[in-house]
């Protein structure tokens, strides 16, 4: 049988398990998503990208020149974990929107998703969306 002690600090690490997910919004974390543009096009693109935060203000602001046919990846803003819009601009008029939430997850805690930008990949001719996992 276990003693009260350990009974007492399963409890509590139970608790503080149950309450983690919901600490993000605190606004006591940080995390910096990758930024990833795909032009799978055999021509050269410009594309914008937008991150503003859910009281409008803008986090990010990045303009890529994307040679036909190549992958972009870096490290992107350090935002505080919360919600944002992400808009991306593909040209100049192509315009494609994503609703970025924090991630809960048992191994990485609460968390941004990575983003990725697709040109005339599977998507479509443009997409902007946020991706799950992390290695």
């Amino acid at each position: 049988m276990p003693s009260r002690r350990a009974f007492a600090a399963a409890v509590a690490s139970a608790g503080l398990a149950g309450l983690s997910g919901c600490l993000w919004r605190t606004g006591l974390f940080r995390d910096t998503p990758t930024v990833y543009v795909n032009n799978y096009d055999d021509d050269d693109h410009e594309v914008a990208l937008s991150v503003v935060a859910a009281d409008g203000a803008e986090a990010y602001r990045d303009t890529v020149t994307m040679p036909a046919d190549t992958r972009y990846e870096r490290g992107g803003p350090t935002l505080t974990v919360g919600r944002y819009t992400v808009t991306g601009t593909l040209d100049g008029d192509l315009v494609d929107e994503y609703r970025m939430a924090p991630l809960d997850t048992p191994v990485w805690g609460t968390r941004l998703p990575d983003l990725i930008v697709e040109v005339d990949g599977e998507l479509g001719r443009f997409a902007v969306l946020g991706a799950g996992g992390r290695p």
